[in-house]
């Protein structure tokens, strides 16, 4: 991925990292969906382990999400208003998995606590829900916002969603969510676009601090470890 443009008042920015953001909730909302079906019933350690893992996702989906509700859509439909019907329906998608977030949330607790074939069942149901609502909307986000938002924000302004998103982020659980987002990245393209995105320093920091926690937290959620 290229370089991103510098955060300036000139209008016109880069929206790639949109793209970054919607390969990570694809994958970790698919890793969990299966991982799910992989704890044995009765396996309460490990149902734990991976309840939080959806937990934590569902609650960085929702704090992405707030943060287009409150920085992009008035925004986007003031300065683009042939887009105004692109808009709406990116509300209604929001506000359509916002209501299937708040019932994982409310069944994954019960799954932990009990590991049992019946909770789990319930949690396939929220996260099939989830999962399918993402298929339609991260893709129609995607076509229809992407090419229109990138040359009528700037990059200041755009940068401020992934601001918020972060800001909303335990500071001790950055370092994991990059080893999560890395992941989500095709081999042949992680590399660079974790140099060109981040200073030395902080990918220091990562591989010394980071990486080796994210690495202990997946081989206890997947159960090598």
């Amino acid at each position: 991925m290229a370089r991103r443009l510098a955060s300036t008042g000139a209008v016109g920015c880069d929206t790639g990292d949109m793209i970054v953001v919607h390969r990570f909730f694809r994958k970790v909302f698919g890793d969990a969906r299966r991982l799910v079906d992989d704890v044995a019933e009765g396996d309460r350690e490990r149902a734990g382990a991976v309840g939080r893992f959806t937990r934590e996702i569902a609650g960085s989906l929702h704090a992405h999400h707030q943060g287009e509700d409150l920085m992009l859509w008035d925004r986007l439909s003031d300065r683009a208003p042939k887009c105004a019907a692109h808009v709406e329906r990116m509300r209604a998608q929001h506000a359509a998995i916002a209501e299937r977030l708040v019932e994982l949330e409310r069944v994954t607790p019960a799954w932990e606590a009990s590991a049992s074939d019946d909770d789990r069942a319930r949690l396939r149901v929220a996260l099939d829900d989830v999962l399918a609502a993402l298929a339609v909307h991260l893709g129609d986000e995607e076509a229809s916002i992407l090419p229109v938002a990138g040359p009528v924000f700037t990059q200041k302004e755009w940068d401020q969603l992934g601001a918020h998103a972060r800001a909303q982020v335990p500071v001790s659980r950055l370092l994991v969510q990059l080893g999560m987002i890395l992941d989500s990245f095709p081999d042949d393209e992680r590399d660079a676009w974790f140099t060109t995105t981040f200073p030395a320093p902080l990918r220091l920091l990562y591989g010394v601090l980071g990486r080796p926690r994210y690495e202990a937290e997946m081989r206890k959620l997947h159960g090598t470890g």
